[in-house]
């Protein structure tokens, strides 16, 4: 048997997301990768533990093999004092387990995990409750004053400060330097840049935030536990399932990438497993979802397959359209609830996805990936109406509902435009078509 320890932050999201500038989020990721690298690490493991190479890439994971259980104790002190010390804002967790191979420990993990077996790491309590707060993130005391411009000095926490030392390092995770080394751009500085790609005509200052994550990857992993799968073959599971990650957002990104663009058109912020949050301009969120959830639910329909299994994991995304000077930190927190309603909707059986419009004021049912292609034709023709034409169907249907909203269609010769939005059982409202279509492409 083989003694296994994974460590790594909770609420990755709303970590990243606590302070407002890119710049800032940058840094955390930039130092959060570094520190839980294998050069890293390295010489604090000694020859206590190695760098687990069954475990697939996941953003600031630490995956060992312990070689001897009375050391588990001490390498989890050890590992946690080091990122504490680099991330103090940081919740981590950690779990051990002793398994065959890592599949079987992931299952293990898992259960430990909904059991409570567990070992969190949390950020130090105030202290002083009077002490000035954070002027960068508004969570934790400042210790010191950090210059942001000539003329910009603010009280800083730890954390803020240990961003700011690594924020110069824009191009943060391991994923982003992928995406800008393949698409042959640099990585913007600013929400504003990566919102500036946006089309001219939708103002070029909106923002879509996307939060993925796998459904039912975890009885993949029991499931897969239970075979007699050959030397190693468990290990490569792992790996293939963050390659596929991996490849989706390659995949989704060239869908999008224009030649035109200053800048690369994606920004993820996380890229772990089967999980993902990043950015990228509002009015190409559409092709992107469809392609990312579409190609990584055929790569884990493949992985299932190969393995004789005849159901497989899928995917489910939360999104959120909002400014590029709406508080990041709201943004991730509403593309993660906007993931749980999207996955509940599914009962995480079926890829889904869930649409959180901050512009428009509110959000929109969740719905089946396969039913947005199934409308998606729809959308287009809706889509394909001048803006004031979609604003006369919005005012009709919120005055006088679906007749007059069909009357108004019909006066602009578009009334099959919305027949299938008015139809019974429709998967899509016509208030929630016209929200999407304003960014629709």
């Amino acid at each position: 048997m083989t003694t296994y320890v994974d460590i790594g932050p909770v609420r990755i999201q709303q970590y990243l997301a606590r302070t407002p500038r890119l710049r800032d989020t940058a840094g955390a990721s930039a130092r959060l990768a570094a520190v839980t690298s294998g050069e890293g690490l390295g010489p604090l493991l000694g020859d206590r533990a190695e760098i687990n190479t069954e475990a697939g890439d996941a953003d600031g994971v630490v995956n060992l093999i312990v070689h001897r259980p009375g050391d588990v104790d001490a390498v989890i002190d050890d590992v946690l004092a080091k990122l504490r010390d680099a991330l103090p804002g940081a919740w981590f967790q950690a779990v051990s387990t002793e398994a065959a191979d890592y599949v079987q420990a992931v299952a293990l993990m898992r259960q430990a995990r909904a059991d409570g077996r567990v070992r969190d790491d949390l950020p130090a309590a105030w202290e002083f409750p009077f002490a000035a707060p954070c002027r960068l993130c508004r969570t934790d005391p400042a210790v010191t004053r950090v210059r942001l411009g000539d003329d910009d000095v603010r009280d800083a926490c730890a954390d803020c400060l240990a961003r700011q030392s690594a924020g110069t390092r824009t191009e943060g995770t391991r994923a982003r330097r992928e995406l800008a080394a393949m698409a042959g751009k640099s990585v913007p500085s600013t929400f504003e840049e990566l919102a500036a790609l946006g089309r001219k005509r939708q103002g070029r200052n909106h923002l879509a935030t996307v939060y993925a994550d796998g459904n039912a990857v975890g009885d993949l992993f029991a499931r897969l536990a239970d075979l007699n799968l050959p030397a190693g073959g468990h290990g490569l599971v792992s790996k293939r399932l963050s390659a596929a990650t991996r490849d989706a957002l390659e995949s989704a990104t060239m869908q999008i990438a224009d030649d035109d663009d200053a800048f690369l058109c994606v920004l993820p912020h996380v890229v772990g497993g089967d999980d993902l949050l990043a950015s990228l301009p509002a009015d190409r969120v559409w092709p992107f979802v469809r392609t990312f959830l579409g190609e990584l639910c055929r790569l884990l329909a493949a992985l299932a397959a190969d393995h004789g299994l005849s159901s497989a994991p899928t995917v489910s995304a939360g999104i959120v359209i909002a400014h590029d000077t709406y508080p990041f930190h709201m943004v991730a927190d509403a593309a993660y609830d906007g993931l749980k309603r999207a996955k509940r909707h599914v009962a995480g059986q079926e890829a889904s996805i869930h649409l959180h419009d901050v512009t428009a004021g509110g959000s929109g049912e969740p719905m089946r990936l396969a039913d947005l292609e199934r409308i998606a034709v729809h959308l287009d023709a809706l889509a394909a109406l001048p803006q004031s034409g979609r604003s006369a169907l919005g005012d009709a249907l919120r005055r006088g509902g679906a007749d007059r909203a069909g009357a108004v269609a019909r006066r602009l010769d578009r009334g099959s435009a919305i027949d299938a939005f008015l139809a019974q059982g429709t998967p899509l409202s016509l208030e929630d078509a016209l929200r999407m279509t304003r960014w629709w492409r």
